[in-house]
């Protein structure tokens, strides 16, 4: 299993690379990676989100490997799976080998709970991304009792099979003074942690967050963070990165988003958009309706100086060249 993702990793490189250089310099797009919400439903009721109890429309079994194909097709060489809680899809471990067998890799963003049970399903993924909020009283609290220990055991599952594992962390009104827990936890079990806010509305809802950290302690807790990555290398967020994200909730300096460009997101019953995180994001078309790659062809690209998203600061920023962020991709690719 380990030499077929490292076959798939090799073929993908240069692809990768060049696919990245054409949008670059030539303005030439490709949708190179797709993060893809596979379901509204979820087991857990997080404060900050609304998807416990979506019964929104999803795509049938046949629909998502329909989609996977054209993915192929379009060039895609990442796509992450996320919801909701993606391993609440019983037909998810035909979703991701569909697309390692062609070439596509996958990263799996879960709360845990499932990931023991469901772990056949998930075999040949790249990398599987755990939401940890805190020490256990802390992370229970936002995520329900129980919640702490099922983390702590999917990462032991999930490294069993020689999977990546990193953790991501939603700085909240509940967390900032938990941050030395985070970094004993990360240095101890040597997990990357990747840090960013929960925003002022609830994830994909209208809903005002009712956990949204005070402006002032949230940018204490980043410049905390900076100070500890001098001496964590498990930190994820570049120092640039953080810089950014300290800003938070006002806009930061400007920086040119690739969204539309190289990546979008495609929502569970198949509307495809720009961007997920941006409340309110415009649908630009819907996978059962439309050409996904002529929608992707004719998307306009994000503009936008209020971006919140870790990994998408991360990956504009490698994109303009700041070297540690560039490096911090090279090491996932």
């Amino acid at each position: 299993m380990k030499d077929d993702i490292k076959v798939i990793e090799k073929r993908s490189w240069i692809r990768y690379a060049g696919a990245v250089l054409k949008a670059k310099f030539l303005s030439i797009k490709t949708p190179l990676f797709i993060s893809w919400i596979l379901t509204n439903r979820c087991n857990f009721s997080c404060q900050y989100c609304h998807s416990h109890g979506n019964k929104a429309e999803e795509l049938t079994t046949q629909q998502a490997l329909d989609f996977v194909e054209k993915l192929a097709r379009c060039g895609t060489q990442g796509v992450t799976l996320t919801g909701g809680e993606p391993l609440m899809r019983e037909d998810l471990g035909k979703i991701v080998d569909s697309c390692v067998a062609q070439d596509i890799a996958v990263v799996l963003n879960s709360n845990g709970f499932m990931v023991a049970e469901r772990i056949a399903d998930i075999r040949k993924v790249k990398m599987v991304m755990l939401s940890l909020d805190g020490p256990e009283e802390i992370h229970d609290s936002i995520r329900g009792k129980g919640s702490f220990s099922m983390v702590m055991r999917a990462i032991d599952c999930v490294r069993a099979r020689g999977i990546k594992v990193c953790i991501g962390t939603t700085l909240s009104s509940l967390n900032l003074s938990s941050l030395d827990s985070i970094f004993r936890i990360s240095k101890k079990n040597k997990l990357q942690v990747f840090f960013q806010p929960a925003e002022k509305y609830q994830l994909r809802y209208n809903e005002l967050n009712s956990i949204v950290p005070l402006a002032e302690a949230y940018k204490r807790a980043i410049a905390a963070i900076m100070v500890e990555k001098k001496n964590n290398c498990f930190i994820g967020n570049s120092f640039s990165g953080l810089k950014s994200l300290s800003c938070w909730p006002e806009p930061h300096l400007p920086l040119k988003c690739y969204g539309g460009i190289l990546f979008v997101r495609i929502d569970a019953n198949g509307d495809i958009k720009v961007c997920g995180r941006r409340h309110g994001s415009l649908v630009l078309g819907n996978i059962l309706k439309n050409d996904f790659s002529n929608i992707f062809k004719g998307a306009a690209p994000a503009v936008c100086s209020t971006c919140w998203c870790a990994s998408r600061v991360e990956f504009n920023k490698a994109m303009a060249f700041d070297l540690e962020a560039l490096l911090g991709i090279l090491k996932k690719v």
